[in-house]
């Protein structure tokens, strides 16, 4: 932030227009609404917040509203004066959401940049990409200021970390009838495991797979279709995103264990060293806080622990 560019948010999407200044002298506000549904997603309760959100920016007030990404829809708009923004998750069906899909929807990250921007007096936007990895090639452009993702050697050349916030257990979904049981069964011959390229854990493995094949996906929904459709014997990815995909896979099943921990930090451009040492406290103060463990709590997510103080 420290050029008064965009935060950028893990994975899809689009740049979106900076908030517009709001005056209190005018009496016009700038507001954030979260819902998880927002038409055309959901029923009575999508609906109640679209008239609100469309009664407020009516009388004036720059509305912003964060809700659940859809296939087929854009991930910004402007509808009836409100400006919506799509952020990923794990959704299969339009007019019916899971808790885990609902917890999905808004990550831990947004609670840590609302923070951050908060310290620093300046004005949040997020930018969002279809992958993570587009949002690594983005680095070196100066598209974005700071970063939630994993930390992986992978990505050192581009992006300097701060020290992990987060640990987010990385493990496998099967389809019914596997012969497999624990994570630590999947190594071996004849094993076809399924993950979207780049992804921290899918860069991982392929450093630490020995006799299992990986077979890289464009995205996790693409991932995803391989296991459904018997192409795979398994899906790599992390424990709460799997857990949504429960139910989309009727008799699927989560193995026991992990394969690893992806150790989830702030990022900034490679160069920017006073921005990467601030935000090194940054983290660190979030941590002893208890603001990372609130942010946790708030979000259900599973499979997910606070990372231990830097040494």
């Amino acid at each position: 932030m420290d050029d008064g560019r965009a935060p950028a948010c893990a994975e899809p999407g689009m740049a979106v227009p900076p908030p517009v200044p709001c005056s209190i002298e005018r009496g016009k506000l700038d507001v954030l609404m979260l819902s998880y549904e927002f038409p055309p997603l959901g029923g009575g309760g999508s609906r109640v917040v679209h008239g609100l959100a469309r009664e407020l920016a009516s009388l004036g007030h720059r509305i912003d509203i964060v809700t659940m990404a859809f296939k087929g829809l854009p991930r910004h708009d402007v509808q009836d004066g409100v400006v919506v923004h799509r952020v990923p998750c794990m959704r299969w069906k339009e007019h019916v959401c899971t808790i885990p899909e609902a917890g999905s929807y808004l990550p831990v990250a947004l609670l840590k940049a609302r923070e951050l921007a908060r310290r620093l007096a300046v004005p949040l936007e997020i930018v969002a990409y279809d992958t993570v990895a587009a949002m690594v090639d983005a680095a070196p452009t100066g598209a974005w200021d700071i970063a939630f993702l994993g930390i992986d050697p992978a990505r050192a050349d581009a992006i300097g970390f701060s020290p992990p916030y987060l640990e987010i257990e990385a493990t496998y979904l099967v389809p019914a009838g596997s012969s497999l049981h624990a994570a630590a069964d999947v190594d071996r011959e004849g094993v076809r495991v399924a993950a979207p390229a780049r992804a921290n854990y899918e860069l991982f493995l392929g450093r630490s797979l020995a006799r299992a094949q990986l077979v890289r996906a464009p995205t996790a929904e693409a991932a995803f279709q391989l296991l459904v459709g018997g192409e795979v014997d398994a899906l790599a990815g992390l424990r709460q995103a799997l857990s949504g995909l429960l139910d989309a896979l009727p008799g699927s099943r989560m193995l026991d264990g992990r394969f690893m921990a992806v150790q989830q930090a702030i990022g900034v451009p490679r160069g920017r060293d006073a921005a990467r040492t601030y935000l090194g406290r940054f983290v660190e103060e979030a941590k002893a806080s208890g603001l990372v463990a609130r942010a946790i709590a708030a979000t259900g997510a599973r499979g997910v622990s606070v990372a231990p103080a830097a040494g």
